[in-house]
C-alpha cells in the first residue's frame, strides 16, 4: 500500500498539478524536510505558518500520503514566503532577499 502511495506522489510530482490558472510544481517530501532544515524549523513552526496539522506535515515528508492540493500549495507558499525555492530536479535554496546581507 505504501508503494503504491509513493508512485502516485512521483506521477503526481512528475507530471506537476496542473491548474486553468497556473502549473504547480510539488516538491517531495525530501525536498519538504530540506526546507525546514534551512530554516532551522520543527514541523510544529511549518504547520503553524502553513495551519495546518503537524500530522499533515509529518505524513507528507515520510511519503506515507500524498496531502491535498490547499494543503501542498499552503507549505510551499509558506515556504516560499520565507525564501525557499524548489527545484523541479529535487533541490531546495534559500535565497536572499537583501543582497547587502548575504556579502
Amino acid at each position: 500500500m505504501k508503494n503504491q502511495k509513493l508512485d502516485n506522489l512521483q506521477t503526481l510530482t512528475e507530471n506537476n498539478f496542473e491548474s486553468s490558472v497556473f502549473n504547480f510544481f510539488i516538491p517531495s517530501g525530501a525536498q519538504c524536510r530540506a526546507a525546514r532544515a534551512l530554516l532551522n524549523w520543527p514541523m510544529k513552526v511549518l504547520a503553524n505558518y502553513a495551519n495546518l496539522s503537524v500530522k499533515t506535515i509529518n505524513t507528507f515528508e515520510n511519503e506515507s500520503r500524498v496531502p491535498i492540493k490547499n494543503n501542498l500549495v499552503a507549505i510551499k507558499s509558506t515556504f516560499e514566503a520565507h525564501g525557499i525555492t524548489f527545484c523541479k530536479t529535487g533541490g531546495v535554496c534559500l535565497t536572499c532577499r537583501a543582497q547587502k546581507s548575504c556579502m
